[in-house]
Formats: C-alpha cells, sequence, structure tokens
C-alpha cells in the first residue's frame, strides 16, 4: 500500500483533521481514555529576509477531555484530576538550534492563552487548561535509543522522599507532561500497540524513488483498528493533488533553507581559512622581525 509520508507538515494536518483518528491516536499515546476532542490545527507563518520565502508552520493544537473525573467536592484538592487538556504537537524533521527557542515561545504563548470548554451548567466558558506537549522528531537524541518517551511529573516529598499520588490544580497548569516521538529508533518489529501505530512514521519503507511516500505491505496493517484508520487515511492522502501540493511547496522551500545553510557553512570554512592563513602570515612576519632584531644586535656588537 502506498502511504503519503506523514513527517510532513501538510500530510501531519491531513491526517490529524479526522476528530476520530487524533482522538483514538492520543489515547493510545498518553495511556487514557479521551472522551471528547476539539482539533484547534494552527497556521502561521514567516519570511525569510535573504530568500523571500514563506515558511508556513502546522502545529497542531486540541482540546481534549479525558474519562477522568474530578472530585465532587472541588475544595477537596488532594484528589484533584485535570477533566480537560490541552494537546500540542510539533513535527520535526531536522534539528537546527533555533528550533528549541521557537518551541520555548510557542508553548509560552498557549501558556497565556485560555481554552473554551462545556462547563458544569452546560455553558461555554474559558478557562486555563493543563498543557501537554508531544514532539514527532525526526532525529536521534544520543544517548536516548528507544522511539517513545513520557517525560511526566512526580510529586516527591522531599522530606520523606515518599512519591505522593496526589495532583493539585496549581501545579498541573503550571508544569506539563511531554512525550517524544524518535521516528529515528523506530524497529522493523513493533515491540507494543504503541509501536505499531507508529509504523506509518518509520523511513525505512520510504519509496526509493520519491520521500513523500511509504510503501507498506497491506498485511502489515491489518489487525489494528486505529492503523488501519490511519492508513487508510495517508492512502488517499497520497492521491489528494491539494496535499501533494502542499508537500511539494514544503520540500521546495526545505531544499531552499538548506541551501542557505550549507553556503553559509561553506562562507564560515571560507572565513576560516582566511583566518588560519592570516595567522601564519602574521607568525612568519614576527619570525622576521625577530630576526631582523637578532642581526641588528650581532652587527652592533661587531661594531
Amino acid at each position: 500500500m502506498r502511504l503519503a509520508n506523514p513527517i510532513y507538515d501538510t500530510v501531519f494536518k491531513y491526517l490529524m483533521e479526522d476528530t476520530e483518528i487524533a482522538r483514538l491516536f492520543l489515547s493510545r499515546l498518553i495511556g487514557e481514555e479521551i472522551t471528547e476532542i476539539v482539533v484547534r490545527p494552527q497556521e502561521y507563518s514567516t519570511k525569510t529576509k535573504k530568500h523571500g520565502v514563506t515558511v508556513l508552520r502546522l502545529d497542531f493544537k486540541a482540546t481534549i477531555k479525558l474519562g477522568t473525573q474530578e472530585p465532587k467536592n472541588k475544595k477537596d484538592k488532594k484528589n484533584w484530576r485535570a477533566k480537560y487538556k490541552t494537546v500540542l504537537i510539533e513535527l520535526q524533521k531536522a534539528k537546527h538550534n533555533k528550533d528549541i527557542l521557537r518551541s520555548r515561545r510557542y508553548l509560552g504563548d498557549n501558556d497565556r492563552k485560555k481554552d473554551d470548554i462545556m462547563g458544569a451548567d452546560g455553558k461555554m466558558k474559558k478557562e486555563e487548561l493543563p498543557i501537554v506537549t508531544v514532539f514527532i522528531l525526526g532525529f536521534p537524541l544520543p544517548p536516548i535509543k528507544t522511539s517513545a518517551l513520557k517525560i511526566n511529573r512526580v510529586y516527591t516529598d522531599l522530606i520523606t522522599n515518599e512519591v505522593l499520588d496526589v495532583q493539585t490544580e496549581f501545579i498541573e497548569k503550571l508544569t506539563h507532561d511531554c512525550y517524544a516521538i524518535l521516528i529515528t529508533e523506530l524497529p522493523q518489529k513493533e515491540r507494543s500497540k504503541l509501536e505499531r501505530i507508529l509504523k506509518i512514521f518509520n523511513q525505512t519503507y520510504i519509496l526509493d524513488s520519491d520521500n513523500k511516500f511509504l510503501e507498506i505491505e497491506d498485511k502489515e496493517l491489518k489487525g489494528d483498528k486505529l492503523l488501519e484508520l490511519m492508513s487508510g487515511r495517508l492512502r488517499y492522502a497520497a492521491t489528494d493533488e491539494e496535499v501533494l501540493q502542499g508537500i511539494e511547496i514544503e520540500q521546495e522551500i526545505e531544499e531552499t533553507i538548506d541551501q542557505h545553510i550549507r553556503e553559509k557553512e561553506e562562507l564560515k570554512e571560507k572565513l576560516m581559512e582566511r583566518d588560519e592563513k592570516l595567522k601564519e602570515r602574521d607568525e612568519q612576519l614576527n619570525e622576521h622581525r625577530r630576526l631582523i632584531e637578532e642581526l641588528k644586535k650581532q652587527l652592533k656588537d661587531k661594531k
């Protein structure tokens, strides 16, 4: 089966626009039942000064409702559990130094935002929600060798060193759970249900003639409802003209940026070579000066 490659922003956006797929995918990833999901794709663009290229970013945002319930007594902060959360997903194919700064700024922007949720009275209200971040990365993070990570917060009593099985609203809204999917560490043979659905991100299935597509045998995609839904949607994406055009634009932008980076590295190397030559020349001049001074001294001594 030929699938559109979901590591492209355009394809990933197309995949996650299916709310049932988004709900099941996030449920499988975070290990909690999501009963409702409101997908809020975020698009924004920046223009490079040197090349005049408009770079479009597609970040995924969703408000989810979990199966866990808040305590009936709202004052019971000891057993407080978040019912609604905001999920942010960022997909990064390559590692660039500015990505961390951009991600922190993006996270900070969402920290300041309130989300629309349904109140107990049936009316919509705005509220700050706990945030869960998901990073789908196309590059390794040594020395980590696993394909999926969860970085969560643990409440520890520093007096007794006891791990506390509690949550409190203030801390939950102030700090974040984080998940990371390392595409480069995905094995050919999956080891869990999570890795089974992540098969569609595995770049070992790239079509030799075109990175835009993956080629996976039908039998490898059967037997898991979510994997079948995801692969089916990606199969349609592989023939959708709008999606394919979006991939081509994304590729052109990446090639332009890569060319800019290569030119910058080449210029840096040339400058380093020039500096090295200047350094050698300075050393030679200093040696000549030293010899001249020595000759002068010898002449003076002879006189």
